[in-house]
């Protein structure tokens, strides 16, 4: 460099002053345009690592407000990574919740935050909407090389997701003094609604619990709602009722969805299948409600035109139903334009059939108020034209109980005006089903006195024990061989009552723990049991578990079969069998057995002796062809063919 220095000065002196002056311009030009290149180098670095205003902890605040510490990119590419968004400028978020409707675009979000503690700290960041697709988290330290990555989403397979909660969830540890910044990149095709919340653990904790408070309240009171009107429909059994419960049962499956309360399964390995089933019946209801609007009036032949509204209303529902199971999204988008119309189309209808003279629309129309409220309000939501409100979202599910509870009223106050035409129908209803119990239970009693005469008539003790072990069922045979009638031992327990004492316990024990599911039961069992006079019989039982319908188990059937005298002939046979063959080993000559192919069975210690054979032998199969000579063998086969 420095020669190169002096051959460009040793030019400078043979051109002149007019060529000095202009090369003295030309390197000046020269160093300061390279100044102002390293100076716009480390300007562009900067802005590079300005994260922009960290949020700083502190040990009061339990629930920190991002405004106007979040800042924005738009990814319209979807190709940029945590490598190179880096370097971009990121636009500051007037709002701590991102609500842009449906878009192709990824969306990054950038936030700092800065531990100034001397103590460690750990925050708790909540992604309250599990209908985005796909959420990418990465959390940079300023005292770490490396960017830690998490990911979420309901697109995402369970076991790759950051928290099993269907919300994402993600705890952040904070050591004294440090920074980190956190990205989260958010693609979906549902509507882009990223609402961010940073708090403790016992925020966090605080705020599920009064979650689930308000959950239980709203499930609560939908549920006795659904449940009064399942009664009501068992009585009345009118179809309004029925359209009326299914609605409600959609409107509370719907909410469910919302909720993120739907279970984690995947189906067709795809994990956020169930979550869009249980959404698409939102459109379900409004079927089901146009339908129970129809019932509930019945006035078809008085409102002609405005049922003609009500059908076309129900099968445009239908045909968004039928749209939403096919393709989510774009039954989604359709459901977002065209609920509000159909809900305000519904409350119109009533709205008319109030003012035509039907009385009980009044309670029906007043219902009906918070419903176009709440569709108009949760597609802005959607759609990206209200802000988000989490509050708001969340409240908006209390106008389906003022709904529940309006519509519960119309249809007390239509029974109310039905209950003296009903009354008559209602008795005589009554009066045949009581015959029917009646004959009922005269048919129980004759098929329960018949089974009796069955289980008696049976050769073999069969007794049923419920889940204590006491005696429920027991026939002829049984009460003959215990020595004891059936009045006597029903309801006792049967181990106590029945069985030696040396065998109490450990039947028990196997009982038990038989019918608690701990163990399978023992298909065939043998123990001995005892009667009354003392004298203990030997039982061989064939057992068997009696359920419900439900599978639940209710306690055990056996048959048992009393083997005392086979045993003992048995024992006896084993006796003389072994006293046989004590005698034969000692005689002096040999005894053999053998079967009608000439296999050997039994071949007593002379024999051994005599043939050079050993007990190996006759297990493998010794025969009697190989104790005669080659040439006799023909004949001692003839011989025994002869004999056999």
């Amino acid at each position: 460099m420095f020669l190169r220095d002096l051959s460009q000065r040793a030019l400078f002196v043979r051109r002149g002053p007019r060529c000095a002056r202009r090369s003295s311009l030309t390197g000046r030009n020269l160093l300061i345009g390279k100044t102002i290149s390293i100076l716009l180098v480390c300007c562009a670095a900067a802005l590079a690592e300005d994260n922009g205003k960290p949020l700083k902890l502190d040990k009061e605040t339990s629930r920190y407000d991002l405004t106007g510490y979040l800042g924005l990119y738009e990814d319209k590419t979807g190709a940029e990574t945590i490598d190179t968004v880096q370097a971009k400028a990121f636009s500051p978020m007037e709002q701590a919740a991102l609500s842009l409707g449906y878009t192709r675009s990824v969306y990054w979000i950038r936030f700092v935050v800065r531990n100034g503690a001397k103590e460690p700290e750990t925050l708790r960041l909540q992604i309250p909407n599990h209908y985005l697709d796909f959420i990418d988290i990465f959390v940079k330290s300023e005292q770490m090389s490396r960017v830690e990555h998490y990911r979420a989403g309901a697109r995402l397979p369970f076991n790759e997701r950051v928290s099993q909660e269907s919300r994402p969830v993600l705890d952040l540890h904070f050591a004294p003094n440090e920074q980190k910044t956190i990205f989260v990149r958010v693609q979906s095709a549902s509507p882009m609604r990223v609402p961010l919340v940073l708090s403790t653990p016992e925020a966090y904790g605080h705020d599920r619990m009064t979650t689930l408070f308000f959950f239980g309240v709203f499930y609560g009171v939908m549920g006795f709602v659904i449940i009064f009107n399942l009664l009501s429909w068992s009585i009345l059994k009118q179809n309004a009722y029925f359209y009326y419960i299914l609605e409600l049962i959609c409107v509370v499956t719907f909410r469910l969805a919302n909720d993120g309360l739907v279970p984690q399964v995947s189906i067709f390995s795809q994990p956020e299948k169930i979550l869009h089933l249980f959404t698409t019946t939102i459109a379900l209801a409004t079927v089901f409600y146009t339908l129970f609007l129809g019932a509930f009036f019945d006035a078809r032949q008085r409102h002609p035109g405005l049922y003609r509204i009500l059908d076309a209303l129900w099968i445009v529902s239908l045909g968004i139903f039928v749209l939403y199971m096919i393709s989510y999204y774009v039954g989604n988008i359709v459901m977002q334009l065209c609920g509000p119309i159909i809900t305000i189309c519904l409350i119109v209808v009533v709205g008319l059939m109030w003012k035509r003279g039907e009385a009980h629309a009044r309670y029906f129309f007043f219902g009906n108020i918070p419903v176009p409220i709440y569709a108009v309000l949760h597609a802005g939501f959607l759609a990206g034209i209200i802000p988000f409100s989490l509050i708001l979202f969340q409240s908006l599910q209390f106008g389906f109980l003022f709904m529940g509870l309006f519509f519960s009223l119309a249809l007390a106050d239509r029974y109310a005006i039905m209950q003296r035409s009903a009354q008559k129908d209602l008795e005589t209803q009554v009066a045949e089903r009581s015959a029917e119990l009646v004959e009922a239970n005269r048919k129980l009693r004759d098929e329960r006195d018949k089974a009796q005469k069955y289980l008696d008539i049976a050769g073999v003790l069969i007794v049923a024990l419920n889940l204590e072990g006491k005696v429920t069922l027991i026939n002829r045979k049984g009460c003959e061989a215990l020595e004891i009638g059936s009045d006597r031992i029903m309801g006792k327990d049967w181990f106590e009552t029945c069985l030696p004492e040396r065998d109490r316990a450990r039947v028990r024990e196997v009982y038990f723990r038989s019918v608690t599911g701990r163990i399978d039961l023992p298909e065939y069992f043998e123990n001995p049991v005892i009667s009354r006079s003392g004298e203990e019989r030997l039982m061989f039982w064939h057992n068997s578990l009696i359920k419900d319908q439900s599978g639940n188990i209710l306690g055990t059937l056996s048959s048992g079969e009393d083997i005392t005298d086979r045993r003992r002939s048995e024992e006896a046979l084993r006796a003389s069998e072994s006293k046989f063959r004590e005698l034969t080993e000692l005689l002096p000559q040999t005894v053999f057995e053998m079967d009608l192919n000439g296999k050997l069975a039994f071949l007593n210690r002379v024999g051994f002796q005599f043939t050079g054979y050993s007990e190996k032998d006759l297990v493998t199969g010794l025969t009697a062809f190989q104790l005669a000579v080659p040439e006799d063998r023909e004949r001692v086969a003839e011989d025994l063919l002869r004999v056999a």
